[in-house]
């Protein structure tokens, strides 16, 4: 951090008494996003209360010696990865873990998390909680009325084509920041602007899904997003460890939807395979197929040289989809050959984004 950027948010922190909620405070005393954030911020708990294990896999002769070679692990040492797995046929079929990290380390999600947020509004749809994407936000945040949010949908939020005046930077004074540091999400939500008559087009943005994060907050009250994470994914996929949800306050707060769930790469990869199966678990329909067919269907609009719905990042000239967050992490899958892989890292491991989707394809080719 430049030292007179250091200066100037210390200053502001001591402006506003130094409260240890501030936003500046926390800034400066947590530093910049890591993958154990969790362990700093308020948290709640989601219990594993029937764990089931994936069944190890048997791997054909030539998947086995591509996999256990020394060149390939060391690569993934190298290339600053902390857990990979990979699953085949609802099997475990190979996984790592480096830097001292094992198999119930929960490592922070960042925006893969947004993925797992989608699966619970088609779950509180089913539910009745919300009634349909083509739902207006201000219907369930009646205080954006006035503010440009008019007409703007749910489906919206969900594809990131509402017109909303939010810039995603590391501008340590913008919105973004504000909203990964402050004690007071809510107070911030309701600050934002939009153009509800602005084009409608897709443009990356984690505000859009901190307001879902909002909207369930109000509508699943008194219950929280964590308690129904529990009752609807982590309990019935068997999720093997316990899992963390990072919130703005203890209080009354709310759990930040952008990010911030902390997990293992083992349970991680459940949801992924949950999408391959088309939202069905042990013979049970946990998310509906309708919603997942959804999700996975590119929407229109040719501009984008990817596909992107429903938080999941869609490549079907090349067979898989993706979640994909902060710190290089990974939800990849692909369908045709009944294969999910997790890679959860400390940074992007001087891949780009196209260099890891060639590693996950050259592993897939085993297959």
């Amino acid at each position: 951090m430049h030292y007179r950027l250091f200066i100037a948010m210390l200053v502001i922190a001591m402006l506003n008494g130094c409260a240890s909620t501030s936003v500046a405070y926390r800034l400066i005393h947590y530093g910049d996003s890591d993958i154990n954030d969790f362990k700093k911020f308020p948290a709640r708990h989601i219990s594993a209360e029937h764990p089931r294990k994936f069944v190890p896999g048997t791997l054909t002769s030539d998947v086995k010696r591509y996999t256990s070679s020394s060149a390939f692990n060391q690569t993934l040492e190298k290339i600053n990865t902390l857990a990979f797995v990979v699953i085949h046929n609802d099997s475990l079929v190979y996984e790592n873990y480096f830097e001292g990290y094992t198999p119930t380390d929960n490592i922070q999600m960042f925006s893969i998390n947004k993925s797992f947020v989608s699966l619970l509004t088609g779950v509180a749809i089913h539910d009745r909680y919300l009634a349909s994407v083509n739902d207006t936000i201000v219907k369930y945040l009646p205080e954006l009325k006035g503010r440009g949010f008019g007409n703007i949908t749910l489906l919206e939020l969900l594809q990131m084509t509402a017109p909303i005046h939010y810039a995603e930077n590391s501008n340590p004074f913008g919105v973004h920041a504000g909203l990964y540091y402050t004690s007071h999400m809510e107070k911030m939500l309701l600050k934002l602007r939009a153009n509800e008559s602005g084009k409608r087009r897709f443009v990356y943005r984690s505000g859009d899904i901190a307001l879902l994060g909002l909207i369930f907050k109000r509508v699943l009250y008194p219950k929280t997003l964590s308690g129904y994470m529990q009752e609807k994914i982590w309990g019935p996929l068997g999720m093997e460890s316990p899992a963390e949800w990072t919130v703005d306050n203890d209080s009354l707060g709310f759990e930040k939807t952008w990010c911030c769930l902390a997990s293992t790469a083992r349970d991680i990869a459940k949801v992924g395979q949950l999408y391959l199966q088309k939202g069905s678990w042990n013979g049970r329909q946990i998310v509906p197929a309708e919603w997942i067919k959804a999700s996975l269907a590119p929407m229109e609009d040719t501009s984008l040289k990817f596909a992107y719905n429903y938080n999941w990042w869609l490549y079907p000239q090349r067979k898989f989809f993706a979640a994909i967050g902060k710190d290089g992490q990974f939800i990849y899958v692909m369908p045709d050959k009944k294969l999910v892989i997790v890679r959860m890292g400390k940074n992007m491991g001087h891949l780009s984004r196209e260099q890891w989707f060639s590693l996950f394809n050259q592993i897939s080719a085993q297959f």
